[in-house]
């Protein structure tokens, strides 16, 4: 288990994750998801 913060640009796993984790999140998945969160977070003004 890696016990490592895993950030990729605005999105960070805090979280350890596995195997399996690591099975689910895809880079395909981990780029939607960025997408996501760069989409609707509220920007700093």
């Amino acid at each position: 288990m890696n016990q490592q913060a895993t950030i990729i640009d605005e999105l960070a796993f805090n979280q350890p994750h596995g195997e399996q984790e690591q099975q689910v999140l895809t880079p395909e998945a981990v780029e939607f998801l960025t997408e996501l969160v760069t989409r609707f977070t509220p920007k700093a003004q």
